[in-house]
C-alpha cells in the first residue's frame, strides 16, 4: 500500500464510528411527522417520491405507534391513503418491507380487501387481505405486479398487534420469500422473471386504492430496496428504524473507457477513466471539498486523484461525475479492468466506496502467441455455443441450422457425418448440418489472430466433408480471411471444396500473404446443395509460424506418411503439409502407429534409413530425406533398407501395403524393446497415376525414449 493510502486509511479508522446499515435505496417512509399532509421520502437515491396524506388520511402518536414518534392511519374513505406521486418499475430482485396492525375487531368482518399498498387500481401491484363475509381472512396477500399471481402468508394477520411483513424476490431463481416478524414463512417460485411495477399511468399508494377500502388500522416503516434483502438483514433490522449514514460516498458507475466497437479494434494510448460518485448519506457534502480518489488497473499500482466538490455541495442521494486527471494506456492488446475507489474521511460503508469495468482492447481472446490450435474439446454436445473468442456470424443466414453446430458422436444426418471427431473419436468437432436447411452460408469467425511476429504464417485443420448422392447435391465449404480492423475480405483461401469421401482428411492454407497483420478467418459453410446429403465439418485447427526446414513436405491425397502424430522443427503436425523432416516418439511397450495417404488403391513402399534431409531429389517425384551418400550408378542413397511394400501381388502381407480405396490405411504395432535413442528415419515411396510414377513422402524419425 502506498504511503498516500496509507495516511488516509489511518485518518479514516480514527475518525469512523460504529457500522450503520445502507438504507433503503427506492423507498423509505418513516410517517414520523405525526403532523401535516406530506410525509418525508429518505431514500438515497431513491425515485424522486412526494408523499402526501389524501382525504382523512393522518396520524397514530404515542403508545400506538410502531417505530419512532408517529404511524400512518390511512383513514376510512373510499380514497383515503398516502399517494406517493411515482409509479414503481424494479427490475431484477427487490424487497418490500412493512409494518402493519388491524385494528378492525367486528365479528362481521366487511366484504371488500383492505389494502395496505396498491397502485390506485384493485388489479396491479397491492398487499391486501381480503375479508370474507362471516369468515374472518386472516391472510396477507402480496401482488407485485399486474397478470402476475400474489403470495399469501396464511393467518399472520393478528387483529389489533403490529405484525411486520417483508417480501424479498430473487431473480436468479425467480423466487419470492416471505417474513412474518422478522423470520421465514413461506416461498413462492415463478416460471418467469418478476417486476415489482405499478400499473402504467398509476402510482404507488399507501393504505388504500381510488375508489376501494382503506386499510383499517395503521401502517408503518414502509421500505423498497432495488435488492434481495438476506435472510440476517431482515431479522436484524425489521424491528427498527434503520439510521443513515452521515458520511457515504459511493462510486456508483465507472463508464469510461469503454471496450472499442468493432472486430480486432485496440483502445487508445491515453484513455479517459470517468465515474460518478453518489452521496449516499443524510448529510450533504460542502462544496469546496476536496475527496480523495484513485484508480487501479488489473490490481496494479493506485493512481491517485481529488474530487472537488462543486458550489451547492453535494447533497444527499446526489451525483456527480469525476474525470481522472491520469489518463490510461490501453494500447496493448488484452483484457484491463479498471477499478475506481473513492475515499471519503469518515466514510461509514466501505462496501459500496469501489466499482469496476472491464475494458477488452484488441478483441475478446485475441491470439498473440503462436503456434494455436483449437480442438473444440469442452464444449457442449448439440450447442452452438462457439469457443471464447469465436463467433457465429449473425448476418449470413438465420433459421433452423443457420449456425455451426459442435458434436460429438454422429450426426443426424448419418450418411454424411462424420462417426465421431478427428482428436480422437469422442471429443467434439464443428459442423454444418444438411437436414431440412437451405443457407447459401453459415459462417464461423475465429478470435483475432494477430500475425504481427510471424513471418509465414500457416493454416491447417482436418476436415470431412462426404456427399451421399456422389456429388449431386454437395455443400462446398470455404475460407476467407478478413483484415482487421479494416474490414478487407480476401475471398477462398480454401476452397470452396466439399465431397472428399468419408472420413477425416488434412487440409492447409497458406495464410504467408497477411504476415505483420491481424486478422479473422471465416470458416465459410453451406447447404444449400440440393438434398440433405452433405454435411460438412472441421477439427484439430492449427496456426503456426512456418520456418524454413530442408525436408521434403507431406503432399495431401498423394504422399503423406505420419508416425505416433509427429511434428516437424516449428512443432507443426503432419496435416500442416509443412516441409520436414518430422519427428516421432515411442517407449518399450508403448504402440508405434503409421498412417498412410496416398491416391486411392495404390501400392506404397515403408523405407528406412538414417536421417539425413536433401539426400537425393528427383524432380517431379521428390526428395530422400534418408540414407547415406548417393551411389553415382543407380543415383539411390546408401543405407536405405525396405521394411514393406506392395508391389509384388504374389506376396500376401503386399495387401496391407496399399491405400486402398479411401485412399488411406494404417498400420499398428508393439514398440520392441531396443535401445533408447534415434531408430532412424522412415519414408514412404508412393504409386502414383500421374505420369510420373512415384511420388515420395515426407520422412519422420523415430526415437526411443
Amino acid at each position: 500500500m502506498n504511503r498516500f493510502r496509507l495516511v488516509l486509511c489511518t485518518l479514516i479508522l480514527a475518525s469512523s464510528s460504529s457500522l450503520l446499515a445502507q438504507g433503503p435505496d427506492v423507498m423509505y417512509l418513516r410517517f414520523n411527522e405525526g403532523t401535516g399532509t406530506t410525509t418525508a421520502d429518505l431514500a438515497i437515491p431513491g425515485i424522486g417520491s412526494t408523499p402526501t396524506l389524501v382525504g382523512t388520511c393522518g396520524w397514530v402518536t404515542g403508545a400506538n405507534a410502531q417505530l419512532g414518534a408517529a404511524s400512518l392511519n390511512p383513514g376510512t374513505g373510499a380514497n383515503d391513503s398516502v399517494d406517493t406521486g411515482v409509479g414503481l418499475n424494479v427490475t431484477g430482485d427487490w424487497t418490500v418491507e412493512f409494518w402493519q396492525r388491524d385494528t378492525f375487531v367486528s365479528p362481521i368482518w366487511p366484504v371488500p380487501a383492505r389494502h395496505v399498498l396498491s397502485d390506485g387500481t384493485n388489479s396491479g401491484l397491492r398487499a391486501f387481505h381480503q375479508n370474507i363475509l362471516g369468515n374472518p381472512n386472516l391472510d396477507m396477500t402480496f401482488v407485485p405486479s399486474t397478470g402476475v399471481g400474489g403470495i399469501s402468508v396464511p393467518q399472520s394477520i393478528v387483529p389489533n398487534q403490529w405484525v411486520h411483513f417483508a417480501f424479498v424476490y430473487t431473480a436468479s431463481n425467480s423466487t419470492i420469500n416471505a417474513y412474518v416478524d422478522g423470520v421465514f414463512a413461506i416461498s413462492q417460485t415463478y416460471t418467469s422473471i418478476v417486476p415489482l411495477a405499478t400499473t402504467a399511468g398509476t402510482n404507488l399508494r399507501v393504505g388504500g386504492y381510488v375508489g376501494g377500502a382503506s386499510w383499517d388500522g395503521q401502517i408503518d416503516e414502509l421500505r423498497i430496496w432495488n435488492s434481495a434483502r438476506s435472510a440476517a438483514d431482515i431479522a436484524t433490522f425489521y424491528n427498527q428504524e434503520i439510521a443513515l449514514y452521515n458520511n457515504n460516498l459511493a462510486v456508483t458507475d465507472v463508464s469510461a473507457p469503454v471496450s472499442p466497437s468493432g472486430d480486432c479494434v485496440l483502445a487508445g494510448a491515453a484513455e479517459t477513466v470517468t465515474c460518478t460518485v453518489t452521496n449516499f448519506s443524510g448529510t450533504a457534502v460542502t462544496a469546496g471539498s476536496l475527496v480523495p480518489i484513485e484508480y487501479v488497473v488489473n490490481g496494479g499500482t493506485p493512481v491517485p486523484d481529488f474530487i472537488l466538490i462543486p458550489a451547492g455541495d453535494l447533497g444527499a442521494g446526489a451525483s456527480l461525475t469525476h474525470n481522472f486527471v491520469t489518463p490510461v494506456d490501453l494500447s496493448a492488446p488484452g483484457s484491463y479492468t479498471i477499478t475506481v475507489t473513492v475515499m471519503q474521511l469518515g466514510d461509514q460503508n466501505p462496501a459500496d466506496d469501489s466499482d469496476s469495468t472491464t475494458v477488452v482492447s484488441g478483441g475478446a481472446g485475441r491470439i498473440t502467441s503462436f503456434p494455436w490450435s483449437e480442438d473444440f474439446d469442452g464444449l457442449n454436445s448439440g450447442s452452438t455455443t462457439p469457443p471464447f473468442g469465436w463467433k457465429q456470424e449473425s448476418g449470413d443466414s438465420s433459421g433452423q441450422f443457420s449456425d455451426w453446430i459442435f458434436r460429438q458422436g454422429q450426426a443426424a444426418t448419418a450418411s454424411t457425418s462424420p462417426l465421431g471427431d478427428h482428436t480422437s473419436g469422442s471429443g467434439i468437432y464443428a459442423y454444418v448440418e444438411d437436414s431440412s436447411a437451405n443457407h447459401a452460408a453459415v459462417n464461423l469467425r475465429t478470435p483475432c489472430l494477430d500475425f504481427s511476429a510471424l513471418t509465414s504464417p500457416q493454416l491447417s485443420f482436418w476436415f470431412h466433408s462426404q456427399d451421399a448422392s456422389l456429388g449431386l447435391n454437395s455443400n462446398p465449404m470455404s475460407i476467407d480471411v478478413i483484415v482487421q480492423p479494416a474490414g478487407t475480405v480476401t475471398m477462398d483461401v480454401f476452397g470452396p471444396e466439399a465431397n472428399i469421401g468419408n472420413g477425416w482428411m488434412a487440409r492447409s492454407a497458406d495464410l504467408s500473404a497477411f504476415a505483420g497483420q491481424t486478422v479473422q478467418l471465416v470458416f465459410r459453410g453451406r447447404s444449400d446443395g440440393g438434398t440433405a446429403k452433405n454435411d460438412t465439418a472441421i477439427d484439430d485447427i492449427l496456426i503456426f509460424d512456418q520456418q524454413p526446414t530442408p525436408g521434403q513436405a507431406p503432399v495431401p491425397g498423394t504422399a503423406v506418411l505420419d508416425l505416433n502424430a509427429a511434428t516437424n522443427g516449428n512443432g507443426s503436425p503432419v496435416a500442416s503439409a509443412a516441409n520436414g523432416p518430422y519427428f516421432a516418439t515411442s517407449s518399450a511397450g508403448g504402440t508405434l502407429l503409421f498412417s498412410f495417404e496416398g491416391e486411392t488403391n495404390r501400392p506404397f513402399a515403408l523405407l528406412i534409413g538414417p536421417l539425413n534431409p536433401v539426400a537425393a531429389t528427383y524432380p517431379n517425384v521428390g526428395q530422400l530425406d534418408i540414407g547415406g551418400a548417393v551411389n553415382p550408378m543407380t543415383g539411390i542413397p546408401a543405407f536405405i533398407q525396405v521394411l514393406g511394400d506392395g508391389f509384388n501381388p504374389l506376396d500376401f502381407f503386399d495387401i496391407l501395403f496399399n491405400t486402398g480405396p479411401a485412399g488411406t490405411t494404417t498400420m499398428s504395432f508393439p514398440t520392441p524393446a531396443i535401445p533408447v535413442g534415434p531408430v532412424g528415419g522412415f519414408q514412404t515411396l508412393f504409386s502414383t497415376g500421374n505420369g510420373f510414377f512415384f511420388a515420395i513422402s515426407n520422412a519422420v524419425e523415430l526415437t526411443i525414449i
